[in-house]
């Protein structure tokens, strides 16, 4: 085997969602993969992890297979060329979808669909949205969703927000609409990243409230309410 194919290098981003992945994490959906790289990490770094790799794009699905029987990792892994709301689920195992490289409004009708389909399965999910992150929180909120951890990521100029929630209710562990762990500053670096994230927020909604967009006021005073307190 090629060099090539032993090196499978995560940006910020992802390398972020492979931590929140953990040892007990054995089935694996990784959605709207792109080029499978996530998934293909996963693989590599757990002898008995099986990952369904999941995009609606054939060409994606066909990369990712190639790689697959190049790394000879297809006995634990499946792909599949299907829209990520229609998850094949077969299991009563615990299940850990991620799901990232989307508006967050996909993503809230993704989850919803997928949490329709399986009521009665223990499912947790992994999100990483494009935008629209307080349209997934309200919808993760509805569905009763709870938090297991939520982070914030910088990359290539960009904000990410990255949560691992489930679809058991927890009371203790509520989804909140704009985030709180995200604002915690344990450092210089997260103090400032946190500073920035926020009056980008800031900025955006007060520029939507400007051309008239609907339901932008409360959104932006549920920014204006954040504090974020030095380390």
């Amino acid at each position: 085997m090629s060099h090539h194919y032993k090196q499978i290098k995560l940006g910020k981003r992802l390398a972020k969602i492979a931590q929140l992945v953990t040892d007990s994490d054995t089935q694996v959906w990784d959605c709207c993969c792109d080029h499978g790289l996530l998934g293909l990490h996963l693989l590599t770094a757990h002898q008995t992890r099986f990952v369904h790799f999941v995009d609606c794009v054939p060409s994606l699905i066909d990369a990712v297979s190639e790689q697959l029987v190049a790394r000879k990792l297809v006995s634990r892994s499946r792909t599949y060329c299907i829209d990520a709301g229609n998850l094949p689920i077969s299991t009563d195992a615990a299940q850990l979808i991620i799901i990232a490289g989307v508006g967050g409004d996909l993503m809230a009708s993704i989850v919803a669909q997928i949490s329709r389909q399986y009521p009665d399965k223990s499912l947790e999910f992994i999100l990483c949205p494009v935008r629209h992150q307080v349209d997934l929180r309200d919808t993760l909120r509805a569905l009763q969703f709870s938090l297991i951890n939520e982070h914030l990521v910088f990359e290539n100029g960009r904000y990410y927000e990255v949560m691992r929630v489930s679809n058991q209710i927890n009371q203790t562990r509520t989804i909140t609409r704009f985030g709180e762990a995200i604002w915690g500053a344990n450092g210089a670096e997260s103090y400032h990243h946190a500073i920035a994230y926020l009056q980008q927020n800031k900025q955006h909604f007060e520029r939507m409230r400007a051309s008239d967009r609907e339901n932008t006021d409360d959104i932006l005073n549920g920014y204006n309410q954040i504090k974020i307190t030095p380390f």
